[in-house]
């Protein structure tokens, strides 16, 4: 889908970019990092060419894209950034609702496009769609984000660090967010990031950067395991054992359990969660507590689950903070959908 060839990028005698060669195949996530300087984002800008390349060539789903005026080219590809750029004299339907516009949608197809991607990105249309950004939080400006990006169904997504200015809780749930529609939606995806946790998180293929030049391009298994040079393996972290658990998801090794219902008269049970009527986890059972009443304590699902698509790592780091041995594991809605165990947890190493 995004093929470059050779391409090159010099400010009078410095070299940004230099003689790079990547290939980003359909439907996959391709994340550049490195350090500060290294020329992941100059790369990215050179994609929808608000950066003109010195040399080289870029091709995307077989065109040259030098032969495009760059407005045309840019209609057909999604951008996200880390300040987000909303414009705060439009509302949050209006933001997403620009591109469908320049490209001269009839209304009736962008009201339906900007409320089917409120949907999807998990904000009440009721609510959202006639706010303005300055009423939203960091979390929910980087959904419009995204949304916009989305909007006209571009081929291509580009990403520039657009997770980077939220606190860690909001940024994973953003990145859970993603991969579930990426799951959906097979994007082709160029994501820039410094974080090699998000890289390894996220990506299907990492090009790491330094100096301009490509070091390694690699799924991020391969990379793990067997890392190019020295300045790859230090750039990647001593913890390559554990980062890998970054590679395994929960639904692979977690066990099904439907818990037990709340109205049940008889709440002792082998069953450790309990369950309203709907099957939306609510608390859980101790079974060294005698009294079964005595022994249910309530909770909100948010606060001591994880998701089915939640990685080991960040499943495994939620047990122990937790003090839990096991994890109840829900669906978005906060369904109970099966039980995650520190055993289980481990033995994931043998999934990789």
């Amino acid at each position: 889908m995004i093929d470059l060839k050779n391409v090159g990028k010099k400010y009078g005698t410095t070299t940004a970019v230099n003689d790079l060669s990547l290939e980003v195949k359909t439907g996959e996530i391709c994340v550049l990092i490195g350090p500060s300087g290294c020329g992941k984002t100059t790369t990215l800008k050179m994609i929808n060419r608000l950066i003109e390349p010195s040399s080289g060539q870029i091709l995307i789903d077989g065109r040259d894209s030098s032969s495009l005026k760059p407005f045309e080219l840019r209609r057909g590809i999604g951008y996200a950034i880390q300040s987000v750029g909303l414009f705060p004299h439009l509302t949050v339907f209006e933001n997403i609702a620009v591109v469908p516009k320049l490209l001269g949608w009839q209304k009736p197809k962008i009201q339906a496009r900007v409320m089917e991607l409120l949907e999807l990105i998990g904000l009440d249309p009721n609510r959202y769609a006639d706010a303005y950004p300055k009423a939203l939080s960091g979390g929910q400006a980087q959904r419009v984000g995204v949304a916009r990006a989305l909007a006209a169904d571009p081929k291509v997504l580009l990403f520039d660090e657009p997770f980077g200015a939220v606190d860690p809780l909001t940024r994973e749930r953003l990145q859970n967010e993603f991969l579930g529609l990426q799951q959906r939606l097979k994007k082709t995806v160029v994501f820039v990031t410094h974080d090699i946790d998000e890289a390894i998180k996220l990506s299907d293929r990492i090009a790491i950067m330094k100096d301009g030049k490509l070091e390694q391009y690699a799924t991020p298994e391969q990379m793990l395991e067997q890392p190019a040079n020295a300045f790859v393996r230090d750039f990647i972290g001593a913890d390559r054992g554990l980062k890998r658990l970054a590679r395994v998801f929960v639904r692979d090794v977690m066990r099904p359990s439907a818990g037990v219902k709340l109205e049940d008269q008889n709440l002792r049970t082998s069953s450790v969660f309990v369950v309203d009527s709907g099957g939306v986890l609510r608390g859980w059972l101790d079974p060294k507590v005698s009294a079964a009443q005595d022994a249910f304590s309530a909770h909100q699902w948010q606060d001591i689950s994880v998701f089915e698509n939640t990685n080991v790592r960040e499943a495994l780091s939620r047990m122990i903070s937790l003090g839990f041995q096991v994890l109840p594991v829900v669906n978005g809605a906060g369904v109970l959908k099966g039980e995650l165990s520190l055993e289980q947890a481990m033995s994931a190493k043998g999934n990789l």
